[in-house]
């Protein structure tokens, strides 16, 4: 136990570096030949065997009781980001953070984006019950100040005794930061949310700022995640000191392979056998596209969105978790679906056609090594290709079945009637509805159909972004909504609108699209509202206390409905899932100039919680 022990204190933090030294390796290699009295297997690495108490012996993560089989199963009926897969890499960080957050010790988890920190921790506080470990997220970004962070973790505590606080009945506070990095670096190199933080977790208080007095706060304590390659790259080791660091790095092929089988076997279980069957070859083949993808496409100062992570190819299965027995009979199409999910994800976010020829290249070779028997030259011939389009309006509006298209010229005279109808309630507005058009609404439409999708639409002024849009929210049944910039318009005007927005998509259950420009951002901080919206759709500061409790009432009996004890907890998650399901952003940035890339590195969900539809120039 005590080998076991000092292997992940000593070793938690350590991935691949920079110029691929796996740091991990090297420690295993050499704890192995300094360390001879207790033996480890020797297949793996030390850090992929679990210590048994009960046999005394070590075994693999895999046969541990934290990973059995009846983890794997999955309901379709679930949204998969509410869902974490166990997988050796996750289960040995899950098993040692339960161990220190039941201990009141801070964790923090250090990776890239796209690793999937979020979701590990999301997925661990889930775990615990709720009258013993209550838990409050707070995400970091740019503009977060000690002042705004004080705020924020009031919001879930209650008065206790005198100047005492903490969170309410007998139950622990966890607060979970998220890109505990990001916020501003001073003149005097540091950063007062990070002091706040540092004070309140070494001190167990903070200052009333108002009054000036200390408010003792109690049975709290911290997990956070940071991505080193962003923000300030480092924290204050005065804070960092504190908590126990283990390195989350990309889960290998197997673990993906594990992860992605388990939701389409899952998704597919109601579907004929001939579609079930390719399964095991699909996923094969996505991991391997990914891969692909990962290597051809580099992260660079101008196409810094170039980054493919585990979010992307969440998103290609996201997209075939959409599918309909009664649509999808033969294998062939429903590889053709993967196809088209994959063009979406990655072809969608590529800036030239030169990259997405060589994409089309990639694919075409990775499905021909899987599946050589379906034939796609068709889709990715120079002229006259066939149409890959899968949509929600594939014969008609009202349906909202996710079909393939037959043809553009079917696409054209859906999407024709749908704009007659559209120019007869609303200002009209004059498209021509060529093909690349009607493909942008198809995307627009598949990302906002979406529970918790949002778009970024990138192309510069008079591409039709705005106008595209609208139509898109028309085919779905759901309300535009802009903000109306003045010279007065200000954070409070802005908080105000989203309020309105808030309470119609959570409380009266009514579609929502917010389009929203980047010559509407008057004031940067705006995007502060925005990036919570994009990343978990709670806003910390938008609602008072007062309004907050009538958001509670009026949701308690929607909650009774479900079966769940309408506590405040379960009223208000209630209340966010509405609103992730019913009110769906739509930015329409400009890529020229520094201001989008400038934005997406202040603001990191920008870029990671939305969908990317790069707009190339329009055909002559």
């Amino acid at each position: 136990a005590f080998v076991f022990a000092m292997i992940w204190s000593m070793g938690s933090a350590l991935t691949v570096s920079d110029d691929g030294t796996d740091n991990r390796k090297l420690f295993s290699d050499w704890w192995r030949t300094e360390w001879r009295t207790v033996k480890l297997p020797t297949q793996y690495t030390i850090f992929d065997y679990w210590y048994d108490p009960n046999s005394n012996t070590f075994e693999l993560w895999s046969k541990s009781p934290f990973l059995s089989a009846d983890m794997m199963d999955y309901d379709s009926a679930t949204p998969m980001a509410s869902v974490t897969v166990p997988t050796p890499e996750t289960c040995s960080v899950t098993f040692w953070m339960k161990i220190l957050v039941n201990m009141r010790r801070p964790v923090m988890l250090a990776g890239p984006s796209g690793t999937g920190k979020t979701q590990i921790v999301n997925g661990m506080l889930a775990q615990f019950e709720p009258t013993e470990i209550l838990f409050s997220i707070i995400n970091f970004n740019f503009y977060t100040t000690s002042a705004v962070l004080q705020n924020t973790m009031g919001i879930p505590l209650v008065k206790k005794t005198g100047t005492n606080y903490g969170p309410p009945g007998q139950a622990e506070l966890v607060y979970f930061i998220d890109d505990i990095n990001l916020p501003e670096v001073d003149p005097y190199d540091t950063q007062s949310a990070i002091a706040l933080l540092r004070q309140h977790l070494e001190y167990e208080h903070v200052y009333d700022l108002s009054k000036l007095t200390q408010k003792n706060i109690g049975h709290t304590q911290l997990v956070s995640c940071m991505n080193p390659t962003a923000g300030s790259f480092e924290i204050n080791p005065r804070l960092q000191r504190w908590f126990a660091t283990f390195a989350i790095g990309l889960p290998e092929t197997m673990s993906l392979h594990t992860i992605y089988l388990t939701f389409l076997t899952g998704h597919l279980k109601k579907f004929d056998e001939e579609v079930q069957g390719v399964a095991k070859d699909l996923v094969k083949c996505a991991v391997s596209l990914h891969r692909e993808v990962m290597l051809n496409f580099r992260k660079t100062a101008q196409n810094f969105h170039y980054e493919f992570n585990i979010r992307h190819i969440s998103n290609v299965f996201q997209g075939l978790l959409v599918s309909a027995p009664a649509q999808f009979k033969s294998a062939e199409k429903f590889v053709h679906l993967w196809l088209h999910e994959s063009e979406r994800v990655y072809g969608d976010r590529l800036v030239s056609y030169e990259d997405l020829s060589k994409y089309n290249t990639i694919v075409q070779v990775q499905h021909k090594k899987v599946f050589p028997n379906y034939n796609v030259a068709r889709f990715y011939s120079s002229e006259h290709s066939d149409p890959l389009v899968f949509c929600h309006f594939a014969e008609n509006i009202q349906d909202k079945v996710y079909e393939m298209t037959r043809s553009m010229a079917k696409l054209n005279s859906v999407l024709e009637d749908a704009l007659r109808e559209y120019n007869e309630t609303n200002a009209t507005m004059d498209l021509v509805l060529f093909d690349d058009a009607m493909k942008h609404i198809a995307r627009i439409v598949r990302v906002v159909m979406n529970s918790g999708g949002h778009a970024l639409l990138v192309g510069v002024g008079g591409s039709g972004k705005q106008s595209l849009s609208r139509l898109a929210a028309f085919i779905c049944g759901f309300k535009v909504v802009q903000i109306v910039i003045s010279s007065t318009y200000g954070l409070n005007d802005l908080k105000e609108d989203l309020k309105g927005m808030y309470n119609k998509a959570g409380l009266k259950e009514e579609g929502i699209m917010f389009l929203l420009t980047d010559s509407q951002i008057t004031n940067e901080r705006f995007l502060i509202f925005i990036n919570d919206l994009l990343a978990s759709g709670n806003i910390p500061d938008l609602f008072t206390g007062d309004e907050v409790d009538g958001i509670i009432n009026a949701v308690t009996n929607k909650v009774k409905a479900l079966g769940k004890v309408p506590d405040r907890t379960n009223c208000w998650e209630f209340f966010i899932n509405e609103i992730r399901k019913n009110l769906h952003v739509v930015l329409a940035f400009s890529p020229v100039g520094d201001a989008f890339r400038t934005r997406a590195r202040k603001f990191p969900a920008i870029v990671n919680c939305t969908v990317i539809d790069w707009f190339q120039p329009w055909p002559y």
